[in-house]
């Protein structure tokens, strides 16, 4: 037993011992031993590799004039992706340039080595110092070689068109296009002279001054567009000033009237049934039509009846009923019939004859056609066009009973039956 208890505490003073020895000494998890660092050399710093070189930060091109840094940021353009922010953000910062850095931008695009790559960029720098630089870039432009003025120079003239819309208008009408080379083709010149129509009406006090050009123009198809564009703009401007032109300008009252409708008719409708009363000697039978058919838009339709009483001219009242006859003929066919039996002018209720044709479509029997176009157009041979155009449909879908229509049609309608078996190719036989 005593043997035991010596055994036992012999045990625990060694344990005991243990312990405290090894709060002296602790261990390094996952480090070497103390044995094992006194054989590791301390070692120096690495000294950096001098030919390696950290990303350099972007260049900011832009916060004055390139001073011969073109090539780069040229360089650095074509690199980027069209689609990207950064191709975007570039070309908005190159319109903020100061003239200065634009031009040399331009200079150093027009000396690039790969110009397939930069003509966007030196078109762009055209049309923008042609717009705010002209006797400048007027001069440039004369010095650039053929090859590059047939290729920028529709571009430059649209930037002076911008910029200086009178003094393009001159340039236009004076130039000797034997000295242009082959970029002021005809189509150009009426082309630029739209858009400096367009710029010299962005100034109200050039408006008459506008209106006088355009009547002067040689072109009669550009005179009528370019005044469509003028009346139309001097209407958005001031209606009154436009009116009263109908009295100085009567060349060109009609035009002024029409456009006047159409702009009311959009606007204030009632204006516009009233100017059409009032101007009806001068008023086009477009402008009736216009009328007409806003009035169908607006669900007032009632009212075309009102201004067709009211109306004193044939020609109007005949397109009024036109654009009528055409409306009615989806929900009272009644109604269509006696629009189009109130035209008087074979070729209108012809017209008006297609146009409720084409509402009614092809999906209906074909007997309210057949009855339509006897009701209107009867069955002489005069009435033939119609009748080949809605029976060559029915052909489609429907050819057998095409076949027994024309065959059914009496004695006094032989010649119109004699035609459509022709221009439909039936296999019938003619009747004596």
């Amino acid at each position: 037993m005593k043997s035991l208890l010596l055994l036992l505490g012999t045990f625990i003073l060694g344990y005991l011992v243990a312990i405290f020895t090894s709060q002296d000494d602790p261990v390094v998890e996952n480090g070497p031993s103390k044995s094992s660092q006194s054989h590791i050399k301390k070692q120096d710093p690495v000294a950096p590799d001098p030919n390696l070189h950290s990303e350099e930060p972007p260049v900011d091109w832009f916060n004055s004039d390139f001073n011969g840094s073109w090539i780069q940021f040229i360089d650095h353009l074509v690199t980027l992706s069209p689609k990207s922010g950064a191709f975007s953000a570039a070309w908005q910062r190159i319109h903020a340039l100061p003239l200065s850095g634009q031009w040399e931008l331009f200079h150093g695009a027009l000396s690039y080595r790969n110009r397939g790559k930069v003509k966007d960029l030196i078109s762009n720098l055209i049309y923008t110092l042609a717009k705010e630089d002209m006797p400048r870039a007027q001069k440039m432009f004369e010095e650039m070689i053929p090859h590059d003025q047939a290729q920028f120079g529709t571009t430059f003239l649209y930037g002076w068109a911008n910029g200086d819309s009178k003094g393009a208008w001159d340039w236009l009408n004076s130039v000797d296009r034997s000295t242009t080379g082959s970029f002021l083709r005809s189509d150009t010149i009426m082309q630029i002279k739209r858009a400096t129509i367009i710029g010299m009406m962005n100034d109200p006090i050039n408006s008459i001054d506008v209106l006088e050009l355009a009547l002067k123009e040689e072109d009669i198809l550009f005179a009528e567009q370019s005044l469509d564009v003028v009346i139309h703009q001097l209407i958005q401007k001031d209606m009154d000033q436009t009116l009263a032109l109908v009295d100085s300008h009567p060349s060109i009252a009609d035009t002024i009237v029409k456009k006047a409708i159409e702009h009311w008719a959009r606007t204030d409708l009632p204006q516009a049934a009233n100017f059409l009363m009032t101007n009806e000697d001068i008023a086009s039978v477009e402008s009736a039509a216009i009328v007409g058919e806003m009035m169908i838009l607006n669900n007032v339709s009632e009212n075309i009846s009102q201004l067709y009483s009211e109306l004193k001219r044939p020609e109007l009242k005949e397109q009024l009923a036109l654009v009528a006859a055409g409306h009615s003929a989806q929900h009272d066919l009644n109604e269509s019939i006696k629009w189009v039996d109130s035209i008087k002018t074979r070729r209108t209720k012809r017209q008006a004859a297609a146009n409720v044709i084409h509402k009614l479509g092809f999906s209906e029997n074909m007997d309210t056609h057949i009855q339509f176009l006897e009701i209107i157009l009867g069955t002489t041979a005069d009435a033939r066009p119609a009748y080949v155009r809605s029976l060559r449909e029915w052909q489609k879908t429907n050819p057998d009973r095409v076949n027994e229509y024309v065959d059914s049609l009496p004695t006094d309608a032989s010649d119109l039956r004699d035609q459509l078996i022709w221009q439909l190719n039936l296999n019938l036989d003619s009747k004596d």
